[in-house]
């Protein structure tokens, strides 16, 4: 259905090209309004919530796997969304909200807080799916470092990292 000139009209018009993909339904290519699309992405939930696609009589829940956008304009020129089944697993890109730096021991014995990780690989069903991980930063000192078995996640949530054993805990 869509192939460059395709997609450069559709862009034209205000469109920006996507593909719902997985499951046991082909990939099916359809187009969303650029400026709904803005407008969604400026919330940073968009991005780790389930979303409800509606194309014709299709009407299914996915989540937005991946953004591709002009490397000059920043303009969004394509996205992939991932059809989800509430008895399936999926893997999603989590951020991180740290909180308490203002109480941090060891920003108030002058050290800098510095975030080496800004989200994290989660495997969860889709009901579990939470907008974000918060990481509490109040009892950390200077020199220490938040591992992601430290961090706390929802009942039903995994890091990615983690199922593979202690060595890919990052910090």
């Amino acid at each position: 259905m869509f192939g460059s000139a395709a997609t450069r009209r559709l862009r034209k018009t205000g469109k920006v090209p996507a593909i719902l993909f997985g499951g046991a339904d082909e990939p099916m290519p359809f187009a969303l309004n650029s400026h709904e699309v803005k407008k969604h992405l400026e919330n940073e939930a968009f991005s780790s919530h389930i979303l409800r696609v509606k194309v014709g009589e299709l009407n299914v829940q996915a989540v937005l796997k991946a953004v591709q956008r002009d490397p000059v304009t920043s303009d969004v020129t394509h996205m992939d969304l991932q059809r989800v089944s509430a008895s399936t697993e999926i893997t999603m890109h989590v951020p991180l909200h740290f909180i308490n730096e203002e109480l941090c021991l060891g920003a108030k014995a002058g050290g800098i807080i510095t975030h080496q990780v800004v989200e994290v690989d989660i495997r969860c069903l889709p009901k579990d799916l939470p907008e974000y991980i918060e990481v509490d930063m109040q009892g950390v000192d200077i020199g220490e470092t938040i591992h992601l078995s430290q961090l706390v996640m929802p009942d039903g949530v995994q890091a990615t990292a983690l199922m593979h054993g202690d060595d890919d805990d990052q910090g």
